[in-house]
């Protein structure tokens, strides 16, 4: 029996059809509760900062770098994405969409009654572990990061 058939994040004596291993990276925290619900308070709590206006956490990477880290603008992303500009939230970063569908994920799995969560984490790993999407979105991420520090995105003040 593998670790996610253990963890319940998939059934017993199921493998992934693909050639490398794809270990699920948002059913992991989904299925701790006090992860998913520490993190969602977390990241409630800086959109709701940056909602009213107010500064939510300072980015600590830019801070002692002066240049962005790959998520610097997240969350004013978000903001606007919540206000309706959605061009706006592609501007200040590309995969603020994405973030807040993972939000809404992690917010929908921490407040979950237990046998639905267990069903949806269970629904989230095999999509993961079938599409390798949460490692294909991992690594664009990056690329993202690395194209806004080459073309001088990465500079905190170009997010503004």
């Amino acid at each position: 029996m593998t670790s996610l058939e253990q963890g319940g994040l998939i059934a017993a004596g199921s493998k992934p059809t693909n050639r490398w291993p794809r270990q699920p990276l948002l059913a992991i925290i989904m299925r701790s509760l006090g992860a998913c619900r520490f993190l969602a308070f977390m990241l409630i709590a800086q959109f709701t900062l940056m909602q009213f206006g107010l500064n939510g956490w300072q980015c600590p990477v830019y801070f002692a770098t002066d240049y962005a880290c790959p998520g610097c603008g997240l969350s004013r992303s978000m903001v606007s994405l919540s206000a309706g500009s959605f061009e706006r939230a592609l501007d200040l970063h590309l995969f603020g969409p994405i973030a807040a569908l993972g939000l809404a994920v992690l917010v929908l799995a921490g407040f979950l009654p237990s046998r639905p969560r267990q069903s949806f984490t269970r629904a989230i790993a095999n999509i993961e572990i079938k599409t390798g999407l949460s490692h294909i979105l991992l690594a664009l991420f990056l690329l993202y990061w690395l194209v806004r520090l080459l073309t001088g995105r990465g500079e905190i003040n170009a997010l503004l």
